[in-house]
């Protein structure tokens, strides 16, 4: 089986598990796929003793991926860095110590207990191992998944500071359990100083040289991002700080993951970079027509470029801004656009209705409400976890021109039809 065939087979049940997830069951994403693959390997087991041989043919798809080189070598590093650009780093030096005890400390204990556990469990079976293989087990399963953390705490809709502290520590303890499984893998395949000392130059090694290169790395491509204004190479930038950055650690021995744990937090503290980074991820949404939504403030569109404020939003795929004012002349430019304006009822804001933007939004009563002039819709944001919230917003078509635009999906397609109506 082929390297495409492969990632083919692997992508397409990733697809349907999520398709099948988000129909019936509402599972937070990782917990599903996590659930389904259990489902799935289970059932090839029941079906291999029936007679029925797919476990050849999974066997077959897992022999063809060297899963040390993909994950440590290869999806590792992106997933830590774009964990890590989430992170306020102001927010989390406030939180240091707690963040810094748990990602060290409780890494080291879980290590200690899952694997001493580990040695008597399998003692008491029969099936002696030595301690030291025990616990490189319990250094391979005590991180946590930093994407995984971050993606329930929001569903879940936890304190922000809690978020912080678990992020925090999710991202930084992974890093720090590749240390530990390394330096416990170098002690037990014996090609390390098998004494604790050695072990412990080791470990510093790893940890400690990760995090000052990572240091280094992040600094040098801060000072680049700041200095320029154009977000192809920005992300070229990026890019090249996590694949060549990572492959330089593993090449200096030391913890490629937790460098691209500090590099990402050094990064995210460019704001040109996160801004042009954020408008390369709409462009992509919009190609796939996946409609976007605004949540505004007030006055939004002051200070603005007039048409070519509302043009840009337009060719990224927004197709509705939900505000608390608007600008007069932006929000007619809105609609000849073929965007919706909305407006937040009296008092209300994102804020106060707990909204983040990373829901996904329906507007209801949308057509009925145009034809009828009725001033308000009804929005359903439903979060990622399935919970939803309900509110009203203002519909802010102002007059039966603007509503003609807005029924031709902009001014330019409504002069067109006209054109060629005439013609």
């Amino acid at each position: 089986m082929s390297a495409l065939d492969t990632a083919a087979a692997l992508v397409t049940l990733a697809a349907l598990f999520s398709w099948a997830n988000q129909r019936w069951l509402r599972l937070p994403a990782t917990i599903a796929l996590l659930l389904f693959s259990l489902v799935a390997s289970l059932a090839v087991i029941a079906l291999g003793s029936l007679g029925i041989h797919f476990d050849t043919l999974a066997r077959e798809l897992l022999a063809a991926v060297d899963f040390d080189e993909a994950l440590l070598q290869g999806m590792l590093s992106f997933l830590l860095f774009a964990g890590a650009l989430h992170v306020d780093l102001a927010e989390l030096a406030e939180r240091k110590w707690a963040v810094g005890f748990l990602a060290t400390a409780s890494v080291l204990v879980s290590t200690a207990l899952v694997g001493a556990a580990a040695w008597w469990v399998f003692g008491a079976l029969g099936h002696p191992l030595p301690l030291v293989w025990c616990l490189l087990f319990g250094a391979l399963i005590s991180p946590t998944d930093p994407i995984a953390v971050l993606a329930i705490m929001k569903s879940a809709g936890s304190d922000r500071a809690l978020r912080i502290k678990m992020t925090g520590e999710s991202l930084l303890n992974d890093g720090v359990g590749v240390a530990v499984f390394l330096v416990l893998l170098g002690v037990a395949a014996g090609g390390e100083d098998s004494g604790w000392q050695g072990a412990a130059l080791l470990f510093a090694r790893e940890a400690l040289g990760g995090a000052l290169f990572g240091l280094a790395i992040g600094w040098v491509a801060y000072r680049m991002l700041r200095s320029i204004d154009q977000y192809t190479v920005e992300i070229l930038v990026t890019l090249a700080v996590v694949t060549g950055g990572y492959a330089l650690a593993h090449r200096l021995h030391v913890s490629g993951p937790l460098a691209m744990v500090v590099a990402g937090l050094f990064v995210a503290l460019a704001p040109a970079h996160l801004y042009h980074l954020l408008l390369g991820q709409l462009n992509l949404t919009a190609f796939f027509a996946v409609p976007l939504i605004v949540l505004a403030g007030k006055e939004y569109g002051s200070g603005s470029s007039r048409d070519w404020a509302a043009k840009g939003p337009c060719l990224l795929g927004v197709r509705a801004v939900i505000a608390e004012s608007y600008e007069r002349i932006h929000r007619s430019n809105l609609v000849g656009m073929g965007i919706l304006p909305l407006q937040f009822l009296a008092g209300e804001t994102a804020a106060s209705l707990g909204l983040t933007g990373e829901e996904t939004y329906d507007i209801v009563g949308l057509k009925q409400a145009i034809e009828s002039r009725s001033p308000q819709v009804k929005v359903k944001a439903t979060a990622a976890g399935g919970a939803a919230k309900e509110f009203s917003a203002q519909v802010r078509i102002d007059t039966p021109q603007e509503t003609l635009y807005y029924q031709h999906g902009g001014i330019l397609q409504y002069v067109l039809r006209q054109l060629l109506g005439k013609a």
